[in-house]
Parts: C-alpha cells; structure tokens; sequence
C-alpha cells in the first residue's frame, strides 16, 4: 500500500471513529506503530487531524473544513468517483477540440478516457497533468503550459503571468472541479490565487464543464469564485444530480448524472 492510499484510509477511519490509537490502526492497515507516527504526523501537518497521547483524532467538526488539501492527498480521495465524473465528461470532447484542465485530480482523471488518435491540444496549469501527457507518447495531443507561479502545495501555477497566457487562447471547453459549491451557489476554493486562475479559465473558455460530487455540496473553502451559473454543464453522479436538481433549476445550467 502506497503512503498517500494507507493515509487515506486513516483519515477515512478517523471520521468514522473520531478518535483512534496507534496500534489499533497499525494491526488494522499491517504496518509498524511507526509507520502509523509518521502518517499522523503528515496529516496533522496538513491540518486533517490533532495527535493525541497515543493515537489522534479528527479535528472538531468546521475546524478543517477549509483546508486545502496537498494534490497527493487529494490523488487518493474518491478516486472511484472521480473516475466515473471524467469518463462522462470526456465524452463530450471531439477530435480536433482545445481543451483546458484545471489543476484537480478530477479534471486529470479525463487524459485516461480519451482516445490517443484524436487531435487534441490540451492547456492546463496542472504540472502533475504536465507530467502525465508527458508520458503518454502514443497520442496526437499537444499540450500548452499556462506557466506562472508555481504552488507547491496544489503543484500548479497561478497568478500574473499565467492569466496572461490565458488572455491569447480561446478554449473550445473547459472542465474543472472546485473545493466546493456554498449555498448561494458560489463554487469555492482553497486560496485566492486558486480563485483568480480559474475564474480567468471561465472568462476565456467558450463552453465550461465543473465536475463533482455530492461530498462537495457545503464542503466550502475560505474563498468565494464565481457562482456555478457560469457554468454549462454540471456533471455530477446519479444521486447527487437528484440532490441538486432543485438547487441548480433556476441557474441555467443542465445537469449531467454519470454512473
């Protein structure tokens, strides 16, 4: 088992159980009680839990709703979700169309579902989506670096420079995820830098796709984005499109459940 998957699965224990020790979660994954220390020790850098004398727990509930999450983190979270989201969505890319990827995993998870002779150009701020077209040589797609500076923490690249990539290209579609969607509607993120990329992403994309879930209804970050309506498209899975069908009916934008 992988670092990022083993601590997944004690992030996921603990919001079952609040409160665990170490060497009930070392016979439960199969691994050293240090093993477990130092996995404790990433997630409470991460600002996911609060080690205790022997063991952590879950931070008090609206306490790290807020956080933004590490890209690796993220790469191990939902991932059967993510994978059924961006099969839907990636048919709705045709030979020949100038895409843009946001910098979520969700939107990464396209590459795997589109097929290698189509001519496509791919423009995304998302170095891990770099490094992924990198290695799929077998493929007709060409892809454009927004450039900018380089976030470590969600390994992509915003501000001045990138938005002024952006400001010369004109993409057929657009496909993005989002921390999460308030109340008002308002799709949200994790930093502001965060925030400004994809909302310049939306101004210059001529047709635009988010991609999530029910687990991010409510689930907002510390940062106001646009509202969902300028969005087109709201894929989301079968039960959620039930969910937000209410909510979204009067925001112009058709809902797309993906199974």
């Amino acid at each position: 088992m992988y670092n990022e998957e083993r601590r997944q699965k004690i992030y996921e224990m603990l919001k079952i159980q609040k409160v665990l020790d170490v060497t009930t979660l070392a016979k439960r994954l199969s691994v050293s009680c240090e093993t477990i220390r130092r996995d404790l020790k990433y997630l409470e850098k991460s600002d996911l839990i609060k080690r205790t004398h022997g063991g952590a727990m879950l931070l008090p509930s609206g306490e790290n709703k807020n956080k933004e999450l590490t890209v690796g983190f993220r790469k191990t979270i939902n991932l059967d979700k993510k994978r059924i989201l961006a099969k839907k969505a990636a048919s709705f890319i045709a030979d020949d169309d100038v895409i843009i990827l946001d910098n979520s995993t969700t939107a990464a998870s396209i590459l795997a579902f589109l097929p290698r002779n189509y001519h496509l150009t791919i423009i995304t701020n998302s170095l891990q989506t770099m490094l992924e077209l990198y290695n799929i040589t077998n493929s007709e797609w060409t892809c454009i670096s927004l450039g900018g500076h380089l976030r470590r923490k969600t390994c992509s690249t915003v501000g001045f420079l990138a938005k002024n990539v952006l400001s010369y290209l004109r993409p057929d579609k657009m496909f993005m995820s989002c921390a999460g969607i308030n109340t008002e509607g308002q799709m949200t993120e994790g930093s502001i830098e965060e925030v400004e990329i994809k909302t310049a992403m939306i101004k210059e994309s001529k047709m635009k796709f988010i991609l999530m879930d029910e687990t991010k209804y409510g689930n907002t970050g510390s940062f106001n984005g646009e509202n969902v309506d300028q969005m087109d498209y709201f894929i989301t899975n079968e039960a959620a499109a039930e969910k937000y069908k209410d909510f979204l009916k009067d925001r112009n934008i058709e809902i797309i459940g993906a199974e």
